[in-house]
């Protein structure tokens, strides 16, 4: 299991950082990250609201039951210590095109976690 939060280093860990390499290179975790870009670019109405990129969400870690609130943004903008992450992370891939209430869970180097989507605010 993987134990990602203590507030202060959260997004030191490796599911919050860019994993370009990875990701481009393994054709299913490519297909996966552009069928949520897909399903995030698609809005049906204004009251449809999902992760997108720039959006700020709030996800919870249901084994710790800790709390932490990032926002999902291009590569060139990723800050993980400011919690600006990179649709290009684990868990920013993971989240996009999410709603509030979905549940996701990451193996990520056979380390596992598990998330709840507590809140999105969308531009």
């Amino acid at each position: 299991m993987l134990n990602v939060c203590s507030r202060s280093n959260c997004t030191r860990q490796p599911i919050f950082q860019d994993a370009s390499q990875y990701i481009l290179l393994q054709p299913q975790r490519l297909q996966s990250l552009l069928n949520n870009l897909d399903t995030a670019s698609h809005q049906r109405s204004r009251f449809d609201v999902c992760v997108r990129v720039g959006s700020t969400v709030t996800l919870r870690q249901r084994a710790s039951g800790e709390q932490i609130t990032f926002q999902v943004v291009i590569p060139q903008r990723a800050v993980p210590l400011e919690h600006k992450i990179s649709i290009l992370s684990p868990i920013g891939s993971a989240v996009l095109g999410c709603h509030r209430g979905a549940r996701i869970k990451l193996d990520w180097r056979g380390q596992e976690s598990c998330w709840e989507v507590m809140n999105i605010n969308s531009k």
